[in-house]
């Protein structure tokens, strides 16, 4: 770097290092400014119930409604799985049987991160990964367990069993 009163002369290739440095760090400023969730990293969604899928026939199947209760029991587990291993100590305990005190083994207490925000990149993306496999197991039953809905077309025949359209599946297994 040259100077002369008020100018400053940078070589071309000391600015260009300068620039991607500069673009480095702002890349790194975003990243770790933007607020973290798991959410982009899933790729499968827990089902709601059946819905209707014609205003005028009796045609019902899954939608994309999101339960809200599945979704929070695996943002649940998507954190606690991430709950490190206790520590282990030797410590001694008093000997209720006899005198003195006896060797015991103890731990520490480790804590269950409480919002993603706690976990790393690495780590939102290995529940995610979690999820998604979870998800799918949970869906199938699901659907198991959700294949008809009880329909009645208030003309005099009584409520119905429907068959219920199974949802499109968003993933292939290769």
């Amino acid at each position: 770097m040259y100077t002369s009163a008020n100018t400053v002369t940078v070589p071309c290739e000391e600015l260009e290092e300068l620039k991607r440095q500069a673009e480095e760090i702002n890349r790194r400023i975003k990243e770790l400014s933007a607020p973290k969730q798991i959410a982009p990293y899933v790729t499968e969604r827990p089902l709601s119930t059946p819905r209707k899928l014609k205003d005028d026939e009796p045609v019902f199947g899954f939608t994309d409604y999101l339960d809200q209760d599945a979704w929070s029991a695996f943002v649940k587990l998507a954190k606690t799985v991430h709950t490190k291993s206790p520590q282990f100590y030797m410590s001694s305990a008093v000997n209720y049987m006899g005198p003195g005190c006896r060797p015991y083994i103890r731990s520490t207490v480790s804590k269950t991160p409480r919002t993603i925000d706690q976990l790393s990149t690495e780590q939102i993306k290995i529940s995610a990964e979690m999820i998604d496999e979870m998800v799918a197991i949970y869906n199938r039953y699901f659907v198991m367990l959700h294949e008809q809905v009880i329909y009645d077309p208030q003309d005099g025949s009584g409520p119905q069993l429907v068959d219920v359209i199974p949802p499109q599946s968003g993933r292939t297994d290769e």
